[in-house]
């Protein structure tokens, strides 16, 4: 599917209305979300989750959601290079076979830059905006903002391991490097997401 910059301004603007697309972790980058869960980075591209963004989104009432690529810069990058922008909208109908296969898919003669390989901070969320996913490689992990009680609640009686922020520090499934910027990052991180609702 083509896209352009029109688009491109569509899909932040509707992003926009939960996830600051300027900042990033440690920072807040949820608009209000008073509940929040961490997951591992790994996850985000396989089949189990998959199911569990679906049944979040069935929960939610939305018959769809969406994934942005939102690093490397979705419009400078991909559009300028593969003509397309690093976006994909999934219906809570679809198998998660169609959501490994366009994760995975070449955006135009680079296998190298498909979703899965090439994106160092990414999003998902679904069309109700009722919780949002926001995640960072380099941290190796994604944080989703829930906004309503039964979002939390289905998140923390889902197969798929999620943790609080407290945990996922405890546990080291969030990566900080060492040094003295890992403890300020693991402060900030506790502070913005260790909201437990």
């Amino acid at each position: 599917m083509s896209m352009d910059h029109n688009d491109f301004e569509r899909i932040v603007a509707d992003l926009g209305r939960c996830i600051d697309i300027r900042a990033t972790f440690p920072q807040q980058v949820f608009q209000g979300a008073p509940g929040f869960r961490v997951i591992e980075w790994d996850l985000l591209w396989s089949r189990d989750f998959f199911w569990f963004a679906r049944d979040l989104a069935l929960v939610a009432g939305s018959s769809h959601l969406s994934l942005m690529v939102l690093k490397p810069h979705p419009e400078s990058y991909f559009l300028r290079n593969f003509g397309t922008l690093p976006y994909a909208i999934f219906s809570t109908a679809d198998h998660a076979d169609k959501y490994i296969r366009i994760v995975n898919e070449d955006p135009g003669e680079s296998p190298a830059d498909a979703i899965i390989h090439n994106s160092d901070v990414v999003a998902i969320w679904p069309a109700s905006q009722s919780w949002c996913l926001y995640g960072v490689r380099e941290f190796e992990i994604a944080v989703i903002g829930a906004y309503e009680k039964p979002i939390v609640d289905a998140i923390d009686s889902h197969q798929l391991a999620s943790y609080l922020m407290a945990q996922a520090l405890e546990k080291r499934i969030v990566s900080l490097g060492s040094g003295g910027e890992a403890h300020d990052f693991r402060k900030q991180l506790l502070r913005n997401y260790g909201f437990v609702a």
